[in-house]
């Protein structure tokens, strides 16, 4: 013998399994993003529409690294940096060794810019670090 459910108890248990769904959707957005305005590149935070400049200047490598930085700390949800600007490392003569480098529960959209290592070869420059990149 089956029983049918009444409308409005079929309606609050249907809302009762999409809570946790509708959670994570309003749960605060926080972003990044770098762009390239002459003759800077500029990193923003986006936290719930509220967007503050983290970086302004000449290094593409400093821009990224603000953005990432400038994401949730010690973060358990992913959150984005989008980067719509190719850099270059640039020159360093005193021998520094630039890296973009991520956190955990990052991800980083470069949008097909391309990151160009100067001086190739003289200078090795690894273009990013991550550590549990597969996790």
């Amino acid at each position: 013998m089956t029983t049918k459910l009444p409308a409005l108890l079929r309606r609050i248990l249907l809302a009762a399994a999409l809570l946790p769904a509708l959670a994570s959707i309003c749960r605060a957005q926080t972003s990044a993003e770098v762009v390239f305005t002459t003759p800077d590149y500029v990193a923003t935070r986006n936290i719930n529409g509220a967007v503050t400049q983290v970086y302004r200047g000449a290094d593409y490598y400093a821009a990224v690294n603000a953005a990432i930085n400038s994401l949730t700390p010690n973060r358990t949800v992913k959150e984005r940096v989008t980067v719509r600007a190719g850099g270059s490392s640039g020159n360093t003569p005193d021998g520094v060794i630039k890296a973009i480098n991520l956190r955990s529960h990052t991800i980083i959209d470069f949008q097909n810019n391309t990151i160009f290592i100067n001086p190739w070869p003289a200078l090795p420059s690894p273009p990013g670090t991550a550590r549990n990149k597969f996790a």
